[in-house]
């Protein structure tokens, strides 16, 4: 399953060597999917008065908030 993915890497902690089934991985890495979705389109919304309070700048939420959820 880690080779299907476009960066394994970033779920190793999902899809490991236990005996799980490949429906719980699945559920598992799409449940990374909506978090990532959400978080995404939260930053979006935010006011720009917030951006020093995270350390961040408008480039950089833009950048964030564009990325695939996938991603």
């Amino acid at each position: 399953m880690n080779e299907l993915l476009n960066k394994p890497e970033r779920y190793d902690s999902v899809l490991s060597n236990s005996p799980r089934t490949i429906v719980k991985d699945i559920f598992a890495i799409v449940k990374i999917w909506i978090q990532n979705y959400r978080t995404r389109k939260q930053l979006k919304e935010l006011p720009e008065s917030l951006y020093d309070d995270l350390g961040i700048d408008r480039n950089m939420m833009k950048k964030e908030s564009e990325r695939p959820f996938w991603d």
